[in-house]
């Protein structure tokens, strides 16, 4: 089933699972329908060059010379796509409310920041069978700072699949800089200058937070 079939069907979907996530442990999966992101319709394919760092049939993402794997056993199928954000429609209120540090971070940056979502999936969402899907998003801010999340796992009736298992990681070569036996709950992974500084909470104000630090003086130079 294609996706322009599936956009109704997913449109509800996305409200429940929304709604179902206010009360979860994490974030579910995120879906846009156009405006300030690329439309669902229009998405390029997983293995595109409108996805940078995929290879079709792949789970993994290969950016800035790290790896990001996010539940390998899945088989991707080809509704597994991208979104980009329309600088000129992106801003803070196109953050969900589930998070208020990000939010606080794009506003504060004059809404200049840019984002790549990573959907993916093993099946039509309007496939019961198989119903599994996670995502990868990069916001990049223009102090140099790279904010990286990890959305879902969630099924389509909103029930958790654990976001994170022993195939899950972020790599930089074959070092392991994070493995899913960690743990992660809302936590975001941090670029500063291209070099990964840690997790971030999500706090703005995290006390001794490598994340936060070069925001410190972004702000102080008359963008807070």
């Amino acid at each position: 089933m294609s996706r322009q079939l599936a956009v109704g069907f997913v449109a509800a979907l996305v409200c429940m699972l929304l709604a179902a996530d206010a009360w979860a442990a994490r974030r579910s999966v995120r879906i846009e329908f156009g405006g300030e992101w690329t439309d669902f319709n229009d998405s390029p394919s997983i293995g595109s060059a409108g996805c940078p760092g995929t290879t079709a049939g792949s789970p993994l993402i290969a950016r800035g010379g790290y790896t990001f794997a996010g539940y390998t056993p899945l088989a991707v199928s080809g509704e597994s796509y991208c979104q980009s954000t329309v600088a000129s429609e992106f801003d803070a209120g196109d953050i969900p409310v589930d998070e208020p540090g990000l939010a606080t971070l794009v506003a504060r940056a004059n809404d200049a920041v840019l984002g790549i979502r990573y959907t993916i999936a093993n099946g039509s969402p309007l496939d019961p069978a198989t119903p599994i899907r996670f995502q990868w998003a990069f916001y990049d801010f223009p102090n140099g700072v790279t904010i990286a999340a990890l959305y879902g796992l969630v099924d389509d009736l909103g029930d958790d699949i654990p976001v994170s298992d022993a195939s899950t990681y972020l790599r930089e070569g074959a070092s392991t800089l994070w493995g899913g036996g960690e743990g992660l709950d809302d936590a975001y992974f941090c670029f500063v200058d291209g070099d990964y500084v840690g997790l971030w909470s999500g706090d703005v104000d995290e006390p001794g937070s490598a994340c936060m630090q070069p925001f410190a003086t972004f702000f102080a130079d008359g963008f807070e």
